[in-house]
């Protein structure tokens, strides 16, 4: 039962038996391994590219790190946006923060989300937390909450602290 409620574990399980997952090339297994533990993701899934130190940590050139990113953007694993460099790990939400979390970690994850510059990531954004609708708390009006998120992500407003 603690298992379950592991979501490093419930992840580990789930991606070795995803399909797309396995399809992708060894470099972009890697690298999306080595995003999901990066110490700067927020809890809405968004992080600063870093690709040379995610090189170095890789053992890849800065070339191939590329590659495999623009590969996991391809295969739609996560959304990169060179030019506000930016990245967003698109199942973030999905698989760690709305399962089963307290209305308070969800609530913060929505407005994190605000934080997001690249219109690009913001409009995915939007569409992931529509998908975690079912997954949200009712808690302190969640799902309110989520709607006005998903406005404010979708005419490009900014967080209270962005």
């Amino acid at each position: 039962m603690a298992e379950e409620s592991n979501p490093f574990l419930r992840l580990w399980r789930k991606i070795w038996n995803d399909q797309d997952f396995i399809a992708l090339d060894p470099d972009s297994k890697l690298a999306y391994i080595l995003l999901l533990g990066q110490p700067d993701i927020t809890v809405s899934g968004v992080m600063t590219l870093a690709v040379g130190r995610w090189s170095t940590r890789a053992g890849m050139v800065k070339d191939r790190m590329w590659a495999a990113l623009r590969n996991l953007d391809a295969a739609k694993f996560i959304v990169l946006d060179e030019d506000t460099e930016e990245l967003l790990i698109r199942t973030r939400l999905r698989n760690d923060i709305f399962v089963g979390a307290s209305w308070q970690t969800q609530k913060g994850a929505l407005n994190f989300a605000l934080k997001a510059i690249s219109p690009r990531i913001r409009e995915v954004l939007a569409e992931e937390i529509d998908r975690c609708r079912p997954l949200m708390n009712t808690a302190k009006n969640i799902p309110e909450h989520a709607d006005v998120i998903v406005k404010q992500l979708m005419n490009g407003e900014a967080g209270l602290d962005a």
